[in-house]
C-alpha cells in the first residue's frame, strides 16, 4: 500500500477498468439469436399460468413478502 499510495490505487483501478472494457469489446464473442424459443422467452400467457398455479401461490407470496421486507 505504501508503494503506490492511495491515489495510485485509484489510477490502478482506472487503468484496469479500461483493460476490462477492451477485453469485453474485443475478446467476448457477439452472439445473435435469430430463433424464438418458447421455453426461454417470457410471454403473458405463461405469466398468467404461473400466477394462477395453486402450488406456486405460497412461493409467490413468500417471495413478494421477502422483497418487500428487504426493500423496507
Amino acid at each position: 500500500f505504501n508503494l503506490i499510495g492511495l491515489s495510485g490505487l485509484f489510477y490502478l483501478s482506472f487503468a484496469l477498468s479500461f483493460l476490462g472494457i477492451a477485453y469485453v469489446l474485443f475478446m467476448v464473442p457477439n452472439v445473435v439469436q435469430h430463433t424464438f424459443r418458447r421455453h426461454t422467452t417470457p410471454s403473458a400467457d405463461a405469466l398468467g399460468k404461473v400466477i394462477k398455479d395453486s402450488k406456486l401461490l405460497y412461493l409467490n407470496i413468500s417471495v413478494i413478502l421477502l422483497h418487500a421486507s428487504l426493500t423496507a
